[in-house]
C-alpha cells in the first residue's frame, strides 16, 4: 500500500499541470489497475504512512479515471481498510458512515438506498426501480436482490452525490454507489489469506490468490465464507423460544481473469458467486409490548434463502485517438422467503390486524441482461470526450402465497393447485390472505455523450446527455385468477453541466446543473388513488461546491450546497379498498442541502476526518394520499370491506402539501481520530476511533409522528491494527458499537395490506479478532 501511494502522489504535480486532465484517462485496462491501485479514501481507513499529505484519491464511477479533487460534483470513497475497521459485509452495515446516505435494510428483501433524500420508496413493488444505481467493475446491478451481498475483496467504493443522468443514467437520478472489486496484475504473484472469530460466534474466513499465466495473462481468485448467530431473537416460536434473527451464514466466490493480447488490445472477464441461508431479518413492530429491542414476539419460523450470480466481461482497444470498450453482463437472483408479515404472534395480531397473517412462500427470480458500449478520448487535448450507447433488458418471476391463520406453522405452498387443493388451502387461511403470481420484464436503451472543454488551463466546461427509451410490460394474477396486463413506457433526454474554476493549483470552485430520470412501473391492485400505472420520476439539481487543499496537501476540505426540484416522486400509498394499495406520484418536492467533508494531518502520527450533512425539504404539490398505517385501523375497528371501513378510509384522504419528504436527516456526522505507532519492540500500531451520529428524521412523507420520526441514532467503534517486522502477518481487534446502544438503523412501512411498521436496529456490541497473511 505504501508503495501505490507513492505512485499516486508522484503523478499529482502532472495532473494539476495538464490541467486537470486526468478526468479521461484512456485504455480500459489502464482505467482497472488505476482504480484497483487506487484504495486510499477521504473516509477513514486510509494508511498514510510513507507519504507526505493527503492520498490522492482516484474514482472510475464516471467510466474514466479521474481524481476526485477535479470532479465538478460530490464524490466520496471508501476503501478497503474502511470497510474491514467497520467489519461492514453488506451494504446495510456501511450507513451512517457517510452522511446524507441512508442505507436501510427493508425485513422482506434488498436494502433501499437513498442519496439527499432520493432513493426508492416503493421497494414492496416489485416493477420499482432504484434511485440510486449500483455499479460493480463497470457493470449495472440491474436485477433487485443482487446488492444485498457481501464485500469480497473490495479496493473501494465510491459514492456520487446527486443525478447521474449522462454517462450512468439509469435508476440514477439521486446518485450512484461503484464498487471497485481488486483485479489480478500481470506478473505479479501474491497469496492473502486471514480468519475473523468474534461476538455472537461471528466467523469469517477468506482466501485471496493472484496467479499470472505467462507474460499476458493473470488470473485473481476470491473465496469467503461468514457466519454469526442472530442479533436478536423471536420469543413466541413453539418450541424454540431463542429463534434467532439476523443471523447469517453464507459462501461468496469470485474469479477475474485478464488478457493483455496486444498493447491495445485487453479483456478483463469476471464471474461471481453469492449463497446466504439464514432466518430473516429482526424487524420489530413498533407496537409490539416486548420493551427489549432485541425480542420480537413472533411465533413463526421464517427463513431467507439468497442465491445471486453474475457474469460479466469488457474488451478495450486503444486506437491511439480514442478508447473502445465492450461490456456484457448476464445477472441471476434467486430470492426465496418466508416470514411473519405482522411481526407479531397471533394473540397480538389478532387484536390488533383482526387476524395473524404469514407469509408461507414469497419467490422471486429476476435476471438481466446488460451490454454497454463507449468511445473515449486521450485526456492530453483541448476537448476531452466519452460516448456510448446502453441496453437493459429484465425478467423478474414472482410469486407470493400468504395466509390468514392461528397456527404459526408452514401452510400448503402450491401455485397450480387442482379445485380440490385450492379449496383446502382456502380453508387453511389464504382467502383471507394473499396469493399473487406476475412477470415483470423492463427493456431499457440510452445513447449518451459527455465532455470536458478546457477554456483555459483554470477554466473548464463540462456537458453532457443522455436520452433514454424506457418499457416495461406486467403481467399479473391474484388468487389464482386470469392475468392482467399492463404496460407503461417513456423516452427521456437527462443531462448536466458543470463550469469549474480553479483558484490556484489546490482550489477549485464549481456548479453544476444535472437531471436525471428512474423509470415508472405498473401495479398489481389499484382502485382510484392508485393507477394501473405510475409515472416515472424525475430529480433537477443545482449543487455549487469548492474543493480545497492547504498547508502541503496536509488539510482537504471540501463543501458543496444543492437544490433539488424532484418531480413526481414515486411513493406508496392505501386506497379505498382494503389490500389495494401501490405506487403514485407526489407531483412536486423541493429537497436542500449543505455538506462538507475534511481530512487533516496531525502533529504526533495523528489523522482527522469527518463528514458533515444537513438537509430539509418540502412537499409543494396538493398530492392526495392514503397512509396504509390510519386505514389499518379503519379495518381492525370495523372489519375489512363493512361500509363504515370504507367510509373510515375515505375520511383518511389527506394532502401531503407542505410536509418534509422521506429520509432528509437534518443532520448527520461522521468523525474519525486516526493515528500510526511504531512500537518500541517493532512493529506498527494503527488504530482508531469513529464517531457515527444522526438526528432523528421522518422516513416516509405522511409525516406521523407516531409511526414515521425516526429516532436519532449514535454509534461508536474502534480498531487496532498490528504488523510486527520482518514477517507477512498482521492481527486486527474491533469493537463495533462499543457503547452497545440499541438505536434504530431503519423504519420500514409494509404498504401492501396491513401497514404494519417495523424497527430495524443497529447490531449489538461485537468484538472480533482477526489473524491474517498477506504475501
Amino acid at each position: 500500500m505504501k508503495y501505490e501511494c507513492q505512485i499516486e502522489l508522484g503523478v499529482r504535480s502532472s495532473i494539476r499541470r495538464f490541467a486537470l486532465a486526468s478526468r479521461l484517462m484512456v485504455g480500459a485496462s489502464l482505467v482497472t489497475l488505476v482504480a484497483t491501485e487506487s484504495v486510499n479514501a477521504q473516509i477513514p481507513g486510509s494508511d498514510s504512512s510513507g507519504a507526505t499529505g493527503i492520498e490522492t484519491v482516484v474514482v472510475t464511477g464516471q467510466k474514466v479515471s479521474s481524481d476526485v479533487q477535479t470532479l465538478p460534483l460530490s464524490v466520496l470513497t471508501l476503501n478497503a481498510a474502511a470497510i474491514d475497521e467497520s467489519n461492514a459485509s453488506d451494504l446495510v452495515q456501511l450507513d451512517g458512515m457517510v452522511p446524507g446516505v441512508t442505507i436501510n435494510a427493508t425485513g422482506i428483501g434488498a436494502p433501499t438506498i437513498n442519496i439527499r433524500g432520493v432513493g426508492n420508496e416503493g421497494y414492496t413493488n416489485n416493477s420499482s426501480q432504484p434511485g440510486v444505481s449500483i455499479n460493480e467493475n463497470g457493470v449495472y446491478i440491474a436485477a433487485p436482490g443482487g446488492i444485498g451481498t457481501g464485500f469480497l475483496d473490495v479496493g473501494q467504493i465510491e459514492i456520487f452525490k446527486g443525478p447521474q443522468g449522462t454517462v450512468l443514467g439509469e435508476g440514477s437520478d439521486g446518485g450512484a454507489l461503484n464498487i471497485n472489486t481488486v483485479q489480478p496484475v500481470l506478473g505479479s504473484y501474491s497469496v492473502g489469506a486471514e480468519a475473523s472469530y468474534g461476538s455472537y460466534n461471528y466467523a469469517r474466513t477468506q482466501l485471496t490468490a493472484d496467479i499470472p499465466i505467462g507474460d499476458t495473462m493473470a488470473v485473481r481468485v476470491a473465496l469467503r465464507q461468514e457466519s454469526h448467530d442472530g442479533w436478536s431473537t423471536a420469543t413466541q416460536i413453539p418450541g424454540d423460544p431463542n429463534f434467532g434473527l439476523d443471523d447469517e451464514n453464507s459462501y461468496e466466490a469470485r474469479l477475474t481473469y485478464l488478457w493483455q493480447l496486444t498493447p491495445q488490445l485487453s479483456m478483463n472477464i469476471w464471474g461471481e458467486y453469492y449463497s446466504n441461508d439464514s432466518h430473516t431479518d429482526g424487524a420489530k413492530n413498533i407496537f409490539d409490548p416486548n420493551p427489549d429491542p432485541r425480542q420480537v414476539s413472533e411465533d413463526f419460523p421464517g427463513y431467507s434463502t439468497i442465491n445471486s450470480s453474475i457474469v460479466a466481461g469488457t474488451i478495450a482497444y486503444d486506437f491511439g485517438w480514442a478508447t473502445l470498450k465492450a461490456i456484457a453482463s448476464y445477472q441471476n437472483v434467486t430470492n426465496n422467503q418466508s416470514y411473519d408479515d405482522d411481526r407479531l404472534d397471533y394473540a397480538l395480531a389478532d387484536q390488533m390486524y383482526g387476524g395473524h397473517y404469514l407469509v408461507n412462500s414469497a419467490l422471486s427470480s429476476p435476471s438481466a441482461h446488460t451490454a454497454e458500449i463507449d468511445l473515449a478520448s486521450p485526456s492530453d487535448q483541448r476537448v476531452s470526450w466519452i460516448a456510448g450507447a446502453f441496453y437493459l433488458h429484465q425478467i423478474n418471476n414472482v410469486a407470493t402465497i400468504q395466509y390468514e391463520n392461528t397456527a404459526p406453522g408452514p401452510m400448503p405452498i402450491n401455485y397450480n393447485p387442482s379445485p380440490a387443493q385450492l379449496t383446502a388451502m382456502y380453508a387453511d387461511g389464504l382467502y383471507n390472505g394473499f396469493e399473487n403470481e406476475s412477470l415483470l420484464k423492463h427493456t431499457a436503451n440510452a445513447i449518451y455523450a459527455q465532455g470536458v472543454y478546457h477554456i483555459t488551463p483554470a477554466l473548464n466546461l463540462t456537458g453532457g446527455a443522455r436520452y433514454t427509451w424506457d418499457y416495461s410490460t406486467g403481467a399479473v394474477s391474484s388468487y389464482y385468477s386470469s392475468y392482467t396486463h399492463i404496460n407503461t413506457s417513456f423516452e427521456k433526454l437527462t443531462g448536466k453541466v458543470s463550469l469549474d474554476y480553479n483558484l490556484t493549483d489546490d482550489n477549485m470552485v464549481y456548479v453544476t446543473a444535472s437531471k436525471g430520470v428512474k423509470p415508472g412501473g405498473t401495479n398489481l391492485t389499484y382502485v382510484q388513488l392508485v393507477k394501473p400505472t405510475y409515472l416515472p420520476e424525475s430529480v433537477d439539481e443545482i449543487e455549487v461546491g469548492s474543493k480545497n487543499e492547504f498547508f502541503g496537501n496536509n488539510l482537504r476540505i471540501n463543501g458543496d450546497v444543492f437544490y433539488n426540484d424532484y418531480q413526481n416522486m414515486q411513493m406508496d400509498s392505501d386506497d379505498l379498498l382494503p389490500y389495494d394499495g401501490g405506487m403514485t406520484n407526489v407531483g412536486l418536492v423541493h429537497t436542500y442541502g449543505v455538506e462538507l467533508d475534511a481530512a487533516a494531518i496531525l502533529p504526533y502520527n495523528f489523522r482527522l476526518e469527518g463528514n458533515i450533512a444537513s438537509m430539509g425539504g418540502r412537499v409543494n404539490s396538493h398530492t392526495i394520499l392514503l397512509d396504509p398505517v390510519v386505514t389499518t385501523s379503519c379495518d381492525q375497528r370495523y372489519g375489512p370491506f363493512s361500509p363504515q371501513d370504507l367510509a373510515c378510509r375515505a375520511a383518511a384522504e389527506e394532502s401531503v402539501y407542505g410536509q418534509t419528504p422521506g429520509k432528509l436527516p437534518p443532520f448527520s456526522t461522521t468523525i474519525t481520530l486516526s493515528r500510526q505507532d511504531t512500537l518500541p519492540f517493532g512493529g506498527t500500531l494503527e488504530s482508531s476511533i469513529r464517531g457515527i451520529y444522526r438526528a432523528d428524521y421522518y422516513f416516509r412523507v405522511f409525516d406521523n409522528p407516531v409511526s414515521d420520526k425516526v429516532p436519532s441514532m449514535y454509534r461508536l467503534d474502534t480498531s487496532f491494527k498490528y504488523m510486527p517486522d520482518g514477517t507477512n502477518f498482521y492481527g486486527e481487534f474491533l469493537i463495533i458499537n462499543l457503547t452497545n446502544d440499541a438505536d434504530i438503523n431503519a423504519r420500514v412501512a409494509e404498504n401492501f395490506g396491513l401497514g404494519v411498521v417495523s424497527n430495524i436496529y443497529v447490531p449489538p456490541r461485537q468484538f472480533v479478532l482477526r489473524i491474517g497473511y498477506s504475501m
